[in-house]
């Protein structure tokens, strides 16, 4: 249920990241009315007795992205543009009296929050973006028609609850939060890097730098999971020990497959495409050896969950240009996960139907588990929660026992406690030390 107004309930079928549809479902009717029956439907609510469907890919937006107002009674819509919005449209949150809209945007990752009327067909902003600094924004709220409340965190500044008075212009924060002064302004703003692929296809992502590089800096690059997921700049208080101790450059990327950059890029990791994202992240070494302040020699690939595959598949493919691989209870076959009971739509969607065999046996070329005789004693750093119900336990158990076998060096962490993410502070530990280990000191 996404939202409900005067009897009646918007409801959202999700069929995959790139495929969603909004009803609304009338309950004195008991009548379920499709409000998007192609494109992708991302978001919905109801606002001045209409509903509002942020669409994109539709025929009433023009097979670009739109806000759709539907009256429930009469199912009459009509497209409105957003011309104005420049970035990443994150939600739309009408004001209690339907008359204004607060806009949460985002260019590079960095949210913007601005408030709008709709005129003539379109959002024409009515104040314009009040957020002082380089912020991601969650939890936008309207308290009144005249304030709004929300919650901004960034790279280095913990999460905190801010409001804006429209009126006033004045803004009070709610809650602090502070790091300690050992690690207070040790690590740079975050900063946007673009690098080309295999294909010409831009990928971007975001990079922190420590305050203090000396020569060249070592790099912690990380990959998302998901992989629909957007990567932003929120505050990581990992980021900010490793690059402060340990003098890291941390570049966290948005590989194909990732959200926020349009359909066509979100699904151009879909099935047999797989290896496109690995090679993307080949294309991110590239980059980095021609950076005068990364040291291209001293690179470690990190990832969870899906990016946990793409990392360890990054070992198999570059093992001599990477220091040590961090797969954080990664998914290890793509054939095992798809074949388990619960597996619906959406994976299958993702990553290819199981019964396909001339796909899977694609897909095993990639997975880790197919590859073990391949890895070139890349060292490991390996975790996995017991109750992870969604990687198969025997993949990821076999392939640590496969590769110590074989002999690499494989650091494990099994969490008895944990499901699928598996964190905290021994765990941080353990991570901090493995990377001290195998960098290369010059």
């Amino acid at each position: 249920m996404i939202d409900i107004d005067q009897g009646n309930i918007l409801l959202k079928y999700w069929k995959s990241s790139s495929n969603q549809h909004i009803f609304n479902y009338s309950i004195r009717s008991g009548k379920l009315t499709p409000l998007s029956e192609s494109g992708n439907a991302t978001k919905a609510f109801f606002a001045a007795g209409k509903a509002f469907v942020i669409a994109e890919d539709s025929p009433e937006c023009g097979g670009s992205r739109c806000l759709i107002s539907i009256d429930p009674r009469t199912n009459k819509k009509e497209s409105i543009g957003l011309q104005n919005v420049r970035g990443y449209l994150g939600d739309i949150k009408p004001s209690p009296d339907g008359k204004s809209l607060l806009v949460q945007e985002a260019i590079n990752g960095i949210d913007s929050l601005w408030i709008g009327k709709i005129k003539d067909r379109k959002i024409v902003p009515t104040a314009s973006n009040f957020l002082g600094g380089s912020y991601v924004v969650w939890n936008t709220r309207w308290l009144s028609e005249t304030e709004v409340v929300f919650t901004i965190e960034n790279i280095s500044q913990p999460a905190l609850i801010q409001s804006f008075d429209l009126r006033s212009k004045k803004t009070t924060i709610w809650t602090n939060s502070h790091l300690p002064e050992i690690l207070t302004d040790t690590v740079k703003p975050p900063e946007t890097i673009r690098w080309r692929s295999f294909d010409s296809k831009e990928i971007s992502g975001y990079i922190v730098k420590p305050t203090k590089i000396e020569k060249k800096s070592p790099v912690l690059v990380f990959i998302h999971g998901g992989p629909q997921v957007l990567d932003r700049p929120t505050f990581s208080s990992v980021d900010v020990r490793f690059a402060t101790f340990l003098g890291l450059s941390i570049i966290h990327t948005n590989i194909r497959g990732s959200r926020g950059f349009g359909n066509e890029f979100m699904d151009a990791d879909n099935g047999a495409k797989r290896e496109d994202a690995v090679r993307d992240i080949s294309s991110l070494l590239d980059w980095i050896e021609k950076q005068p302040d990364l040291d291209a020699d001293n690179v470690i690939i990190r990832g969870e969950s899906y990016g946990g595959l793409v990392a360890l598949a990054t070992g198999l493919r570059e093992s001599s240009r990477i220091r040590a691989v961090i797969a954080e209870y990664p998914l290890v076959s793509i054939r095992n996960y798809l074949q388990q009971s619960w597996i619906d739509e959406f994976a299958k969607n993702e990553y290819g139907d199981p019964k396909d065999e001339i796909l899977m046996k694609k897909l095993d070329e990639l997975s880790p588990l197919n590859n073990v005789s391949k890895w070139k004693g890349t060292p490991l750093f390996l975790t996995r929660g017991k109750l992870d119900s969604r990687v198969p336990e025997g993949d990821v158990l076999g392939l640590k026992s496969q590769l110590r076998e074989a002999g690499a060096n494989v650091w494990f962490i099994y969490a008895n406690e944990a499901g699928h993410g598996v964190g905290g502070r021994f765990v941080t530990a353990a991570m901090y030390e493995f990377i001290k280990t195998h960098l290369r000191r010059k």
